[in-house]
């Protein structure tokens, strides 16, 4: 079809799906999933999960072992569609894996949490990944900051700042949109100032 010119759409991609899965050819079938996220194809949020999970239990079933970036993209597909339950069984089956899980897998999970102000929740992923050897990145910061001040924490969002600057993760241009968006919207003025500060310490 490509060859052809036509892009397949997330019919076309649903249905190669189904086959692919129903002939017990998982490797393809993943490959195909994959495909389809990065010719940017998004179904919906349902039509994605039970796609991305029928696939996930067959894999199992047919003793074929997922990957880091299959439960990855599944824990996602669950955040988006608000399945926090289901994001925290994938999210805590992982560590039965050898190789358990990455700072993506942290990111996914905290992003979800953050989206529906589960601060609490996301305050013990950042320490649970701290302690288990994944180092917090830009990304993992920056949705903190953004879930804090969203939460009316600004003073968790000033002293997690600091904790970026310990741990030498350099601000970027979205890190000081959030701080000048978060600490106006929370009647913070001064903190302003603070993010001046960073910013010439960044210079």
């Amino acid at each position: 079809m490509k060859s052809m010119g036509i892009c397949p759409d997330v019919v076309v991609y649903s249905s190669l799906l189904y086959g692919l899965c129903f002939i017990g050819n998982l490797e393809e079938a993943k490959g195909l999933f994959i495909e389809m996220l990065d010719q940017g194809v998004q179904p919906n949020a349902v039509e994605k999960l039970e796609e991305a999970n029928g696939l996930l239990d067959l894999m199992i079933q047919r003793g074929v072992d997922p990957d880091i970036f299959t439960y990855n993209t599944l824990m996602d597909g669950c955040c988006l569609s608000g399945k926090l339950d289901i994001a925290r069984n994938l999210f805590v089956s992982m560590q039965t894996k050898e190789n358990g899980h990455d700072v993506v897998s942290y990111n996914i999970m905290i992003n979800g949490y953050c989206k529906y102000l589960e601060v609490n929740k996301v305050t013990s992923l950042y320490r649970e990944m701290i302690s288990k050897g994944n180092k917090p990145t830009v990304i993992t910061y920056n949705t903190l900051l953004s879930g804090f001040f969203r939460a009316g924490k600004v003073e968790e969002a000033r002293e997690l700042l600091g904790k970026m600057q310990l741990d030498n993760i350099a601000p970027d241009s979205c890190t000081y949109n959030i701080l000048v968006d978060g600490f106006c919207k929370n009647g913070c003025l001064r903190g302003i100032r603070t993010v001046s500060q960073v910013r010439k310490l960044q210079v």
